[in-house]
């Protein structure tokens, strides 16, 4: 019955960054049995991206979805859909718009699907109306799935007090690394990574990956370095990542800002850097927290979603949107060698014992062979 062929349609925007990572090891690490497809939803009018790019090399057949922009987008992008959900057994569902679409496909179809709450879009930052709409929506969405698979027991908990999911089917399945996408960082040390990567040995580094996106509080950070550049006026920090936020973040003119745009080599990147600084607003997990525990860098970070429950000791946790305590903490932090060496244990440790290996990709299968029976 384990190898019995399943197929598994993965529904997921066209936005480089956590999600779309979840996916392709989803897709990548699959057991025997698993045949993955993945439906690509381009946001808006943007031009698609590279992620059908990523998954098809995973080993997924892909589809590319119409545009989501326009009063006639939704039902073109469901005539679309409709295809590839009723050849699949089960659809699985990433982040808010690709959950709406995906959701609304299987039920057309008669097909189980499970949501991975990424995010609950109810949940983020937004003026009172979206709010209001996006909360209304997750509370619609939330009996079109099967399950609600969350990535941290505080999704979870958040999903259940607002109606966005059940308590009976919102199974909690915590993400793990993919090692090997490390090797080159856990084979370096912090002077080899700086100098493979053109820093210098003594300068203070701290480094920030992801999409330049407002619920990534980068605006955030760039305040809080204009507090920090006073107390450390030769502190550095790194902005791997591109998004809506670069303009604003560029406009900013923070001598100590340095934006790289997306790179390649965030494993390194992070082992280069002092600290890793996470300033979400909202986070369902962190997985650039769990990056930077890999390769041995402390870990500055909201207080936020499930950030608290990936770092543990690892990290230290500061107030979102508040860029005064930001800048403290990160000063506090690399004043204190001794606690980074502290810190940087912790991560390894935490890592190696809470997320890593394979077991929450077979997780997801025993749920989907499970909601497909």
């Amino acid at each position: 019955m384990v190898n019995q062929r399943l197929r598994v349609l993965h529904v997921v925007i066209d936005v480089a960054g956590g999600a779309v990572e979840y996916v392709r090891r989803l897709i990548a690490a699959r057991g025997p049995g698993i045949i993955a497809q993945a439906a690509i939803l381009p946001l808006g009018r943007q031009v698609p991206g590279g992620v059908a790019t990523t998954l098809a090399a995973a080993g997924a057949d892909v589809v590319t979805l119409p545009a989501l922009a326009g009063a006639t987008s939704l039902p073109r992008c469901l005539v679309t859909l409709a295809r590839a959900v009723r050849q699949a057994d089960v659809i699985v569902t990433h982040t808010g718009p690709a959950g709406l679409v995906g959701r609304l496909a299987a039920v057309m179809a008669n097909r189980p699907c499970v949501h991975v709450a990424h995010n609950w879009p109810g949940g983020t930052p937004s003026g009172r109306l979206r709010q209001f709409a996006l909360d209304l929506s997750d509370r619609l969405l939330a009996p079109l799935a099967v399950a609600v698979a969350c990535p941290s027991e505080s999704v979870r908990d958040d999903g259940l007090a607002h109606g966005w999911a059940r308590a009976h089917r919102a199974p909690v399945i915590r993400y793990a690394l993919d090692l090997d996408r490390f090797a080159l960082a856990l084979a370096a040390d912090r002077s080899s990574a700086r100098e493979r990567l053109g820093f210098d040995a003594e300068a203070e580094l701290i480094a920030f990956a992801g999409r330049l996106d407002p619920i990534k509080g980068v605006d955030v950070l760039a305040a809080a370095a204009a507090h920090l550049a006073k107390r450390r006026p030769n502190c550095l920090i790194l902005i791997a990542g591109d998004g809506p936020e670069r303009a604003r973040i560029a406009a900013a003119a923070c001598p100590s800002l340095r934006l790289l745009g997306w790179r390649g080599d965030v494993p390194l990147l992070l082992q280069a850097a002092d600290i890793a600084v996470v300033p979400s607003r909202q986070e369902a997990l962190g997985i650039v927290c769990l990056e930077a525990m890999a390769v041995g860098t402390p870990v500055v970070a909201s207080a936020v979603g499930g950030i608290p429950e990936a770092v543990g000791t690892a990290g230290l946790l500061v107030p979102a949107e508040d860029p005064t305590a930001l800048a403290e903490a990160l000063d506090q932090v690399m004043g204190d060698r001794e606690r980074r060496d502290a810190m940087a244990a912790a991560g390894r440790q935490r890592i190696a014992a809470h997320y890593s290996g394979d077991a929450w990709v077979r997780a997801y299968e025993r749920l989907w062979r499970e909601v497909a029976r």
